[in-house]
């Protein structure tokens, strides 16, 4: 039988309802769309947000890194002018904080879940820990002999050039991570307000042709009764 003969025939009762059904059918959907569209946003910051973090604590790490170099040669430098101990104490301690800061930032970045060559954070991590430990044994002569210390700095110096070059082309995959997660949030977030908004136009139009239908189908009856 034809499926409007079969609606036609149906009580009035029942055409309300399928027409209600069928109301709800469409706003779930329009909801779950909606949903759907907010949990991929949702998932799309937080990767952005895991991108720009990382790009954060591996500019950190270079800057703690370069601060560190600066502070022991410093260190070394006051030394050789026959400064105050004290002085020469406190560049050093700069020092040697600094350096630790940057191997530990490496040490505790995340990574899960970022499409970033693991190797490139593990070469640089690796990096400054063989320059952390080249410099801590220039800084150990730093308080009582400038000369020493100064030889002891030039394989601090190769390290300290290898640590920056590795972390420095962290920072440029972190940072180039970023710009892409950035870019792609944009266009999902346009892609995903288009789809809902023609999703919204469907649903009118859906909701106003059912309205329409199940209107007369259940209009229908009721004007023949009368007449």
């Amino acid at each position: 039988m034809n499926p409007l003969g079969l609606l036609n025939n149906a009580s009035i009762t029942a055409k309300s309802l399928m027409s209600t059904l069928i109301g709800a059918l469409v706003l779930i959907g329009m909801a779950g769309l909606a949903i759907s569209s907010f949990v991929e946003l949702q998932r799309a910051d937080g990767m952005q947000g895991s991108a720009t973090v990382l790009m954060s604590q591996a500019r950190d790490a270079w800057i703690d890194l370069a601060r560190g170099q600066s502070a022991l040669y410093r260190a070394i430098n006051l030394k050789s002018q026959n400064v105050e101990v004290t002085i020469v104490r406190v560049a050093k301690t700069d020092a040697t904080q600094a350096i630790a800061r940057a191997k530990a930032t490496l040490g505790s970045l995340r990574t899960t879940g970022l499409p970033i060559d693991p190797q490139l954070v593990a070469k640089a991590a690796t990096a400054i820990e063989q320059y952390a430990a080249a410099a801590e044994q220039a800084a150990s002569f730093v308080e009582d002999d400038a000369f020493n210390a100064t030889m002891f700095m030039t394989d601090a110096e190769q390290k300290f050039a290898s640590a920056q070059q590795d972390v420095s082309a962290l920072v440029g995959a972190a940072v180039e991570l970023e710009k892409a997660f950035a870019e792609q949030m944009v266009a999902m977030t346009h892609a995903r307000l288009l789809t809902i908004a023609i999703g919204a136009g469907v649903a009118v139009v859906l909701l106003v042709v059912v309205s329409t239908l199940f209107g007369r189908l259940i209009s229908r009856p009721i004007v023949a009764v009368r007449s």
